[in-house]
């Protein structure tokens, strides 16, 4: 789905948490307050007044300096820069497909063999019934 960027192995952005980070970036076209195409860098303000110097390699921002892998700001330089751009969108149809019933009693046979404890399938049935 991503077109390799900066020092990252394309599979990086395949988790949970990297595709929240990828669709907060995307909302964060806002907050670039400045940007250098050729260079491939940008400032971006934070949601506390923080700036943020972001390249597709590296961000200031506290996530990115814990983690060391892509954070949110990255993530919006590389969607302006065009390396995200066939992200999956909600599609209609898809939606219109999309059983829920069939989804929970799929999740719930997991259960019932020991697949997935409780927990995590209490969490996933009420994502599904929420229509996240």
């Amino acid at each position: 789905m991503f077109i390799q960027f900066g020092i990252w192995d394309p599979s990086i952005h395949d988790s949970v948490d990297q595709l929240k980070r990828i669709a907060s970036g995307k909302k964060l076209f806002r907050s670039i307050l400045e940007m250098d195409k050729s260079e491939q860098t940008c400032i971006i303000s934070g949601s506390k007044g923080s700036r943020y110097a972001v390249t597709l390699n590296d961000c200031d921002c506290y996530d990115f300096s814990m983690r060391g892998i892509p954070c949110k700001h990255i993530y919006s330089l590389a969607n302006e820069l065009g390396f995200i751009n066939d992200f999956p969108e909600l599609k209609e149809q898809a939606v219109a497909e999309f059983n829920a019933t069939d989804e929970m009693r799929r999740f719930y046979s997991l259960f019932l063999i020991g697949a997935i404890s409780v927990e995590k399938y209490i969490r996933i049935a009420e994502a599904i019934q929420k229509g996240k």
